[in-house]
């Protein structure tokens, strides 16, 4: 009786242990920032921004951003979310990612040419290449094929 009762006991902690890592792994939120001074076509653009992404068990990520967009000393408040969708991808580690969607806050006051232009890393509905690499416990870097996007840090509160 021992022996069985030691056998499904175990066969428990197994269970309850590959459920709490599979879960961790797999849904989870992060916070980051963004902050980036660009000049590019005579124009200095400046953006101090952060950033909420959870990622979902159905390969799908949603990605909060707000904060202030300066384009030549006019500042802009960006407040909106996007919907990706991520799928793998035939080359070893990448993802191939599509914003599906986005919600504008009625607060923001970026126009759509320059949010497009300067801050959205692909149009809406087409695949990008990301990577998603874990740097520690807590800590991890979405990257694009060339440039990372964001480095993000998990949040304390795991449901």
């Amino acid at each position: 009786m021992k022996k069985i009762s030691l056998f499904i006991l175990m066969v428990i902690l197994i269970c309850g242990y590959l459920y709490y890592h599979y879960k961790s792994e797999e849904v989870f939120r992060c916070d980051g920032q963004l902050l980036s001074h660009i000049e590019l076509d005579n124009s200095k653009i400046e953006t101090n921004l952060h950033g909420t992404i959870v990622f979902t068990l159905n390969n799908n990520m949603i990605f909060e951003v707000s904060g202030s967009f300066n384009q030549d000393n006019q500042q802009y408040i960006v407040n909106r979310k996007m919907f990706f969708t991520i799928k793998p991808s035939l080359l070893d580690g990448m993802n191939k990612t599509i914003i599906t969607h986005e919600v504008t806050n009625p607060l923001d006051q970026v126009p759509v040419e320059l949010w497009r232009r300067y801050i959205l890393p692909a149009t809406l509905g087409e695949e990008f290449y990301t990577e998603i690499v874990k740097l520690n416990k807590n800590a991890v870097l979405l990257q694009g094929f060339s440039n990372p996007l964001l480095v993000c840090v998990r949040s304390e509160n795991q449901g």
